[in-house]
C-alpha cells in the first residue's frame, strides 16, 4: 500500500485529502507542520507528499529546500490555496513535481497521484 503524507497546518485539509483517499490504494500520514513533515518524510519515507505552502512556523518552500539539501527523494505534490507564477515556478526549482491549487475533487487529485506514482510527474 503506497503512502501518502499530507503536510499542511489545516487540519481541515488534512481531514479532507484523507477522505479523498479513503477507499483507495493509499495509506495517509499527517503532519501539522513543516518540521513534523520533515520528521515524518525521514521516518515514513512515503511514496508522495502532498505539501502546503503557506503555513505558520517553516513554510511549504522551506521544506522543499531542506528535502533538496538532505537529498530526500520523495515526489512532491505541492497543494495550495494561491499559487503566482514565481511561486509555481520556484517550488519546481526546489525540487517538487507538481504544483495545484486546493482544493480538489477527489477525480482531480487521484490522477495526479497516480500519475507521479507512475513516474509521470508533468503538470
Amino acid at each position: 500500500m503506497a503512502q501518502i503524507l499530507v503536510i499542511d497546518d489545516s487540519k481541515l485539509a488534512r481531514v479532507q485529502v484523507r477522505r479523498m483517499l479513503n477507499n483507495t490504494s493509499y495509506e495517509v500520514i499527517e503532519a501539522s507542520s513543516g518540521e513534523e513533515g520533515i520528521e515524518a518524510a525521514v521516518n515514513s519515507n512515503p511514496d508522495c507528499v502532498l505539501l502546503d505552502l503557506l503555513m505558520p512556523g517553516m513554510k511549504g518552500t522551506e521544506v522543499l529546500k531542506i528535502f533538496k539539501e538532505r537529498e530526500i527523494n520523495i515526489p512532491v505534490i505541492v497543494f495550495t490555496a494561491n499559487v503566482q507564477k514565481t511561486k509555481i515556478e520556484e517550488c519546481h526549482a526546489l525540487g517538487a513535481s507538481v504544483v495545484i491549487t486546493k482544493p480538489k475533487e477527489r477525480d482531480e487529485l487521484l490522477p495526479i497521484i497516480e500519475n507521479l506514482l507512475k513516474g509521470d510527474n508533468k503538470e
